[in-house]
């Protein structure tokens, strides 16, 4: 199986969190950034076996070798770690310190899940699907290891085309990304695209495990009211700025910024530049989206005319009329940072 390439910016060894640095992401070459939270299973393509049971009328075992045969789809999808971007909350939260590097876009190929779906035949009952890795380790108040899963509601996973992919921009998946089958769930945040896939659980209501309970939006509480978390799930309308890199020394002249923009609640159609410190925003040209769940890129042609230092930021919005905030959304983890991205940098003769 493939193995991550040397460019990636270690996070974390235990368990494995790697960053990339935004000035790759402008190559269409599928870089994706890595975020475990165990050490990945011991797993080959001839044992591999996920159990799909629960409320469902013809529970099945399925093979590898029999999810092969099943009719392939594929999906080109922006993924983003919930945490990405925490680096730039103030004042600081708990968490991986992701800077801006926990997202990437790959081709996923796989089965779509409304086909399994319609293999078991769901009771009526059926409101969500509980996605459970073959992953496990210890965790907060827990005497014994727990496996990594997540529920989706039965409805999002339909709209959404999630598939259980088994190849990767073409390729067998990768160990840290799943290897050798992982659920891809389009629009919403990292969490909830299960790698290692080991069973797909129907039940009636949400799981509510303890990782689904971990990725929850915890407003800051007050002597009066305790505010009710709210669930991670769509991505967030973002934009981020690929090159020039932060700290990054220009002569003058012509200088093409460039970076990209996603958004899984909406559709981008618009990103604007501003090289003076937020004071005038222009439209940088905005490309078209390749698929319903793919990124867009933009750039725009910035005339570095005198010599100082500059401050340069991004803000996207989508058809909804909604425009990046100039602040994130504190919250205790750390999750959704979605506020307007800016490097500074120097221009010199």
């Amino acid at each position: 199986m493939p193995e991550l390439p040397p460019r990636y910016i270690e996070m974390s060894t235990n368990p494995v969190c790697s960053n990339l640095p935004l000035r790759s992401l402008n190559a269409p070459s599928g870089d994706h950034f890595v975020r475990n939270h165990f050490d990945p299973p011991v797993v080959t393509t001839s044992s591999w076996t996920v159990i799909v049971s629960g409320e469902v009328y013809n529970p099945i075992y399925l093979s590898y070798e029999k999810l092969l045969k099943l009719p392939p789809s594929q999906v080109l999808n922006v993924m983003e770690c919930a945490g990405n971007s925490r680096l730039s909350m103030q004042p600081p939260t708990v968490g991986v310190q992701w800077d801006h590097g926990a997202v990437g876009q790959a081709q996923w190929t796989g089965v779509l899940v409304k086909n399994i779906i319609d293999l078991v035949s769901p009771r009526q009952t059926v409101s969500d699907i509980l996605f459970e890795g073959g992953d496990c380790g210890k965790v907060l108040h827990c005497d014994k290891p727990v496996p990594f899963g997540i529920s989706i509601p039965i409805s999002a996973l339909i709209d959404n085309d999630a598939i259980l992919a088994y190849r990767m921009n073409g390729s067998e998946i990768p160990l840290d990304h799943g290897y050798p089958v992982r659920l891809v769930m389009p629009s919403w945040y990292g969490m909830a695209s299960v790698k290692w896939l080991k069973r797909m659980i129907f039940l009636n209501r949400p799981a509510e495990t303890f990782h689904e309970l971990d990725y929850r939006i915890y407003p800051a509480s007050d002597d009066i009211n305790t505010p009710i978390p709210k669930r991670v799930t769509s991505l967030k309308t973002k934009a981020l700025i690929s090159e020039p890199s932060q700290g990054d020394v220009l002569y003058r002249g012509i200088h093409k910024i460039t970076g990209i923009a996603w958004s899984g609640e909406a559709s981008i159609t618009r990103v604007d530049i501003s090289t003076d410190g937020n004071k005038t925003w222009l439209p940088a040209e905005l490309e078209d989206p390749t698929g319903s769940y793919s990124l867009q890129r933009w750039n725009y042609d910035w005339c570095a005319a005198t010599i100082g230092n500059f401050l340069i930021s991004c803000r996207a919005t989508d058809d909804c009329g909604y425009t990046q905030p100039v602040l994130p959304n504190w919250n205790f983890r750390g999750y959704e940072v979605n506020s307007i991205h800016s490097i500074s940098i120097q221009v010199s003769d």
